[in-house]
């Protein structure tokens, strides 16, 4: 848990509060946000916990790029093996099958419909 101890700023002689993080897992950026909040009446302490803030967020988007980079599957050395060449083959092959039989079935639904319009209305008279 992070909490928060008021002490007097002690850069560039001022004598601002300025919020330091005390505990593990508090962040200079909490310290310095905090800092931001503060009313002060010195623009230096307000500048310095606004850098503070900037280099810990700089150093946290870092650490979580890196540690993000370490998260892929190429980071380490460990690649996904490659698949044979005749399955590449097998996979393009049985979908031309499969589009060849979706159109060959449409194609025979398009004969019959054409074959009972031809009965109902045939092209020549029929007297």
């Amino acid at each position: 848990m992070a909490r928060a101890v008021r002490r007097e700023n002690e850069l560039e002689g001022g004598s601002g509060p300025l919020l330091v993080a005390a505990e593990e897992g508090a962040s200079a950026a909490f310290a310095a946000l905090a800092a931001l909040d503060e009313d002060s009446d010195e623009e230096g302490a307000d500048e310095f916990a606004l850098e503070r803030f900037a280099k810990d967020v700089h150093r946290m988007v870092e650490e979580r790029r890196r540690m993000g980079e370490l998260m892929l599957p190429g980071a380490l050395g460990v690649t996904a093996k490659q698949p044979p060449w005749w399955k590449g083959i097998l996979i393009r092959g049985a979908i031309l099958l499969i589009n060849y039989l979706q159109a060959s079935q449409s194609h025979r639904a398009a004969l019959r419909l054409q074959r009972q319009h031809e009965q109902d209305f045939p092209p020549t008279p029929t007297f």
